[in-house]
């Protein structure tokens, strides 16, 4: 697009040429680019620029522009521009040896019918085809498998805060199929802790009602259409159902069809598969068979269908399944484990109580024959010494009869367990009663200090049931000073102390002596953790076996029927002090008349 030489010759001569000639020169310069811009060039606008840089002319043809500029020679806009300038300079000016220069600007665009431009166009259009083509795949492969996925997880997230976690219906990418395990276990875990809420549930309606919202539970969450649950019995012969389980209690036909399913599956489980076997049936449907103590529980159930990833369901089937067999394997063991605590506690009662009254039965005969000597003495030798003796002796028997009268009360306290009654007291009254009561019982060498705070409001407490706790205390002090007398020259004691804590509102009983403390079988005191071992069942710092019904009933009592605490620690320089922590129970005082 070099500029014909004659448009230099021109601009060179209406500048720099003779001075008439220049009017002349110019003329021929425009008349020039005129040709030039309606000639069929590419173009389609020339300016004129001066010495000094002003415009001497700015030519245009103006439809040129968009007649030249067409699909077939641009890429993707019309709007293709370059220029070309052409540069003429005068002489030097002889002073200043410097060179003016005027400058011949032409606007061109692409020429139509250019054989080399056309093919350039048509090669970048299949070139800006083929990148177009792979960042649409480059995108749709982002937002399908990262974006959409984040998307849809974030979503299930913010469900799952609100306390709904669902399955992703279609998991089509790692993000999602993640997501979806990772929200399966959360659903099996919270299935997990409904079946959890079995233990401790005795009545039989409840406990169906607590199955049955858990299948109701994981029938919404993994998309069953049905599910059934059926515990039959029959170890070696034919099976029998006993109960039956479906989601929101309805009833569930007993078919032959359920029998012959478990008959099946129970020979599989003979011929070694172990405990449990699961067997899908086709797609959608699935069985599950599991050997519990004494009976055995089969699972059938039927996905939905309509909702996709069966394959994947399926498993979550399986795990559902074997969930429940768990939850049915640790309400067993609990129910056993309650069978044997309770036969343990009432041979421990029955050994307390016999050995409580033979104490209380000795003491009394000895007040009784006390009491028949002084009878058979005549009436004038019953005065002085004699008749204070027998006041002593009446009053022994008065307080053995006090005593055995708390004694029958303390055991009779475990019926409150199943009904308490709280009743409101002085905390002082009712622990310094209780002490009064059971003093007679303890050996005259061991003193008993009372340390009561003054002032203690009244509170709302189950009396029997913390009279029993305290009464259990006081026997683990009184055992460990007869196990391991104190050093020689020092009393044995026992301090009884009642606090009140006016920033929590908390009660404090603290049972502390002077024995040897908290020590292992072998004599070892124990360390911080070791302590707090001993609240639970079973426990016993003892190498003989143990008369007392353990901490843990204490722990129990404190805990469960007082919002409290116990705890244990040996004190140093000997000894050992147990705190009982209780609130008032302002909502649970019984109604008495």
């Amino acid at each position: 697009f070099n500029l014909p030489d004659t448009l230099r010759n021109y601009t060179h001569d209406a500048y720099y040429g003779a001075p008439g000639g220049r009017e002349g020169a110019l003329k021929s310069l425009r008349k020039e680019v005129a040709a030039l811009l309606s000639g069929p060039t590419s173009i389609y606008r020339v300016t004129l620029t001066g010495p000094n840089g002003n415009l001497v002319f700015d030519e245009e043809q103006p439809g040129k522009f968009r007649a030249m500029n067409t699909w077939q020679n641009n890429l993707f806009t019309r709007d293709f521009s370059n220029k070309t300038t052409l540069r003429v300079s005068g002489e030097a000016d002889p002073e200043t040896r410097l060179r003016t220069r005027c400058q011949l600007t032409a606007y061109y665009t692409t020429p139509p019918g250019y054989p080399a431009i056309t093919e350039l166009t048509i090669r970048y259009r299949w070139y800006s085809l083929v990148v177009v083509l792979v960042w649409c795949a480059i995108y749709y492969f982002v937002y399908k498998y990262l974006l959409r996925p984040m998307q849809v997880v974030t979503a299930h997230l913010e469900d799952s805060k609100r306390g709904a976690t669902r399955l992703i219906p279609r998991a089509t990418s790692f993000l999602e199929t993640s997501y979806n395990n990772i929200a399966s276990q959360a659903l099996l875990q919270q299935l997990q802790d409904r079946l959890g809420n079995l233990v401790g549930q005795d009545d039989p309606g409840k406990r169906a009602t607590t199955i049955a919202d858990a299948m109701t539970f994981c029938s919404e969450a993994f998309g069953f259409e049905s599910f059934a649950i059926t515990e039959l019995s029959g170890e070696d012969g034919p099976l029998t159902i006993v109960e039956q389980y479906s989601p929101g209690g309805a009833p569930v036909p007993q078919t032959a069809e359920t029998l012959g399913t478990a008959q099946h599956l129970a020979e599989k489980l003979k011929n070694g598969y172990g405990e449990q076997v699961f067997a899908a049936r086709g797609t959608t449907q699935f069985d599950f068979l599991a050997s519990l103590p004494d009976s055995w529980a089969l699972m059938t159930g039927r996905l939905d269908r309509q909702m996709p990833e069966l394959r994947y369901r399926m498993e979550c089937g399986e795990r559902v399944c074997e969930t429940f067999r768990r939850g049915f394997l640790t309400f067993r063991a609990y129910q056993q484990n309650i069978l044997r605590q309770r036969s343990e506690a009432n041979i421990v009662l029955s050994r307390n109580l016999g050995h409580d009254l033979t104490n209380i039965i000795a003491t009394t005969k000895l007040d009784l024959m006390g009491v028949r000597q002084m009878m058979n003495l005549p009436r004038a030798e019953l005065d002085g010494p004699r008749a204070e003796l027998l006041q002593q002796a009446v009053e022994g028997l008065l307080q053995s009869t006090r005593f055995l009268q708390e004694i029958v009360n303390l055991y009779r306290s475990f019926s409150y367990v199943k009904r308490p009654q709280f009743e409101r007291h002085d905390l002082n009254i009712l622990v310094g009663e209780f002490l009064a009561s059971f003093e007679p019982s303890v050996s005259a060498r061991i003193e008993i200090v009372r340390d009561f705070q003054p002032g203690i409001p009244t509170l709302i407490v189950e009396p029997r049931l913390l009279k029993l706790a305290l009464f259990n205390v006081l026997t683990n002090s009184l055992d460990a000073l007869k196990r391991n007398p104190v050093s020689q020259g020092a009393t044995p004691k026992i301090t009884v102390r009642t606090r009140h804590e006016l920033g929590t509102e908390e009660f404090r009983i603290e049972v502390q002596d002077n024995g040897p403390g908290i020590c292992s079988p072998d004599g070892r005191p124990l360390g911080r953790a070791e302590i707090d071992s001993i609240f639970q069942y079973g426990y016993s710092t003892k190498t003989e076996a143990s008369e007392g019904l353990g901490l843990n009933w204490v722990k129990t009592i404190v805990h469960d029927f007082h919002q409290g605490s116990v705890h244990a620690a040996n004190i140093p320089g000997g000894g050992a002090m147990i705190t009982m922590t209780v609130k008032s129970m302002e909502t649970a005082e019984a109604r008495i008349g």
